[in-house]
């Protein structure tokens, strides 16, 4: 049977049972490159991983763990959702993207996602926020959107070899109250957003 990653709290785990068993544990980390090496693992799981599954080592990323860049705020929420989404800077070790839906960069609760370029051994090797304010692409997010709340890596829709993301972001207001949007985003090998395409009742065709 295929393996599942699990993130809790960004404790890597590795899980054999079904989406019940992973919803207890924590948010799944879904992409279309998880299986980056020949006995399915992970390139950031190989290094936490004993041959058998059982767990090697766990790597907490926090405001105060794991190499985070970023000083979070209280309840930022960091870590809501989380995704493998490839290598994107082709350095053998899987990237993720990290979702804090109570992020506040230009106003209350819009959120924001993290793109985690990572070391073999879980810490952060660099990193690139994704925000109302810090994103050259602009996302127009209101208060209460909750940008980050759901990522998944979506593969290379754009055919340029890297990976992009979906974003959730459930409390968008388009056509009406809390309707909700998702945004497609384009990444570039450093995280920034090069387009995006945003999916809403009144956008996205």
């Amino acid at each position: 049977l295929p393996l599942t990653y699990v993130a809790t709290r960004w404790y890597l785990r590795r899980v054999g049972g079904g989406a019940a068993e992973a919803r207890q544990l924590g948010a799944v980390l879904a992409g279309t490159n998880l299986s980056s090496s020949a006995n399915g693992a992970l390139n950031l799981s190989k290094a936490l991983l004993n041959a058998d599954g059982t767990v090697k080592a766990t790597q907490k990323l926090s405001d105060t763990e794991g190499g985070l860049f970023a000083t979070l705020a209280n309840l930022d929420r960091f870590g809501t959702s989380v995704a493998a989404i490839g290598d994107l800077d082709a350095d053998g070790v899987t990237d993720l993207v990290a979702g804090a839906d109570g992020d506040d960069d230009g106003g209350n609760d819009r959120g924001a996602v993290y793109v985690l370029f990572l070391y073999p051994d879980g810490r952060v090797k660099a990193e690139q926020k994704i925000s109302d304010t810090s994103s050259a692409f602009g996302l127009g997010l209101g208060d209460d959107d909750g940008f980050g709340s759901a990522v998944a890596g979506v593969g290379d829709l754009d055919g340029d070899g890297l990976g992009d993301v979906a974003v959730g972001a459930p409390g968008g207001d388009d056509g009406g109250t809390d309707r909700g949007a998702v945004y497609v985003l384009h990444l570039d090998a450093d995280g920034t957003v090069r387009a995006g395409q945003k999916q809403s009742d009144t956008m996205g065709g």
